[in-house]
């Protein structure tokens, strides 16, 4: 996620690519995070299913990020700032 985003901040689509699933989070990313994004020093973490969690500011209301296990990595699988 931490590449994904400082790749988005650069509007670095081919690279942003490579750390998510679908094109339509990477533009999504681009667009809504070209002031930056500021993690908190806690996150919450919580399992949404195998190979599937969601990961955002502790104490947040934000949906945050979906990663997805997808062979040996981890890749953002959606975004959403609220």
């Amino acid at each position: 996620m931490a590449k994904a985003i400082e790749y988005a901040e650069k509007h670095d689509y081919p690279a942003v690519l490579s750390y998510c699933g679908p094109a339509a989070v990477v533009r999504k990313m681009i667009r809504e995070l070209a002031n930056g994004y500021q993690f908190e020093d806690d996150l919450e973490v919580k399992v949404l299913g195998p190979g599937r969690e969601r990961v955002r500011a502790a104490y947040s209301k934000e949906q945050g990020f979906v990663v997805e296990k997808r062979g040996d990595r981890w890749v953002v699988a959606s975004f959403s700032p609220e």
